[in-house]
């Protein structure tokens, strides 16, 4: 299945939208879905080769999709119809089924990070920090800064705040005004 995925060309975009049973009290229909998706990967080195077939149901209920035997036409002729469970995958390759998403243990997907030791966290403490700096060389505002307005304020020196002054000053001189940052 790998060599077929690297090689073969993406199939993203070129989704297919599968049917799928749409049931109330009174009817059955088969509607053309918009959350229930196919991928097809074909085999360019053996096309005689099976295609694999990534179905996807992006709906939060569980629906039946009709996948056709000839995906990549859409032919019904011949079909197989499929549960799909809310927000699963499956995956295909010769008309048989050999992933669910819905069959991966819950467990398995969690992480746990496991230590060598236990850590004491007895004489963990905590304080109140203050909100921010205050005195001449604070810099208070209700919003956000820009850097480039707070590095100006600040009188740091970087090249690039050196530039901006200096851009700044040729204004002043050549239009008689400043032009502000803000």
């Amino acid at each position: 299945i790998a060599r077929v995925l690297v090689l073969s060309p993406s199939a993203l975009g070129k989704e297919i939208r599968l049917d799928y049973r749409n049931s109330t009290e009174e009817q059955t229909n088969w509607e053309k879905g918009k959350k229930q998706l196919a991928f097809r990967y074909d085999n360019t080195e053996d096309p005689a080769s099976p295609p694999v077939l990534f179905l996807e149901n992006n709906d939060p209920r569980s629906v039946d999709i009709r996948v056709p035997s000839r995906p990549a036409t859409g032919s019904t002729d011949e079909n197989t119809v499929i549960r799909l469970e809310a927000f699963s995958a499956v995956v295909i390759v010769g008309g048989k089924i050999i992933f669910r998403s819905t069959d991966v243990n819950e467990r398995a997907l969690s992480y746990r990070r496991k230590t060598a030791e236990t850590i004491n966290l007895k004489e963990w403490a905590s304080w109140m920090e203050p909100r921010g700096a205050d005195g001449d060389n604070a810099i208070a505002d209700t919003r956000p800064w820009e850097q480039t307005r707070l590095l100006l304020a600040s009188n740091a020196s970087t090249d690039y705040i050196y530039m901006v002054r200096h851009i700044a000053e040729v204004r002043r001189y050549a239009y008689g005004r400043s032009r502000s940052l803000d």
